[in-house]
């Protein structure tokens, strides 16, 4: 999952990049896009983990 968001990060920079938009915009989309995607991910990750554990479940 991640990995697919990551690609889809470079893909709307890319978009941004041959719509002839600035170097400042390429690198907000793609660097917005990359932090909301791992940021989630560890969110997800975490919530796992403790939901996990409150069930009683070892890793």
């Amino acid at each position: 999952m991640p990995a697919a968001l990551l690609i889809a990060a470079g893909a709307a920079g890319t978009a941004v990049w041959l719509a002839d938009g600035p170097d400042k915009a390429v690198r907000l989309v793609v660097g917005l896009i990359s932090a909301l995607a791992l940021w989630g991910t560890a969110i997800w990750t975490v919530m796992g983990a403790a939901s996990a554990a409150s069930h009683g479940v070892r890793e």
